[in-house]
């Protein structure tokens, strides 16, 4: 026991030394997320396109199963997929809100914000409506959301 408690310290000593931890991630979220106001909101703006598109994609897979009479376990699997892409979009919507807020320029973004809220609501109440009443009586709709999506 007394060996163990002396080489404690030494080991100590030495991870602390030869810089163990210096890449924590502090340091490596300023590489990722700029210090920039403006650059951080311009990088949630990327993320929420991002999601915007993989809940598109989620749509249309949706709608192609919808449309080969799909059922059972494939079709409630992409519902699902549709319903997490959809949360994903609105949360990455609730980080470029918070963004707008640190950055005083935002005005020149809101007319591309207001356009991926409005997406982002069509998104979140298909996926609503879906789980009420059903793929098959919200086809139309969800065909109308892959066709406009503006």
């Amino acid at each position: 026991m007394g060996r163990c408690a002396a080489l404690s310290p030494l080991l100590i000593l030495a991870f602390g030394l030869t810089g163990v931890g210096c890449q924590s991630i502090y340091h490596k979220s300023g590489e990722i997320y700029p210090p920039d106001p403006c650059a951080q909101l311009k990088l949630r703006m990327d993320q929420a396109h991002q999601a915007r598109k993989q809940a598109d994609q989620a749509a249309a897979r949706l709608r192609d199963a919808a449309a080969r009479d799909l059922v059972g376990r494939t079709l409630e699997s992409d519902i699902d997929r549709l319903e997490m892409a959809a949360r994903e979009f609105g949360r990455r919507m609730v980080a470029v809100s918070d963004a707008v807020a640190s950055c005083g320029q935002s005005d020149q973004f809101a007319a591309e914000i207001l356009s991926l809220q409005k997406r982002c609501a069509q998104m979140l109440e298909t996926v609503q409506l879906i789980r009420s009443d059903g793929v098959s009586s919200t086809l139309p709709l969800l065909d109308h959301l892959l066709q406009d999506p503006t």
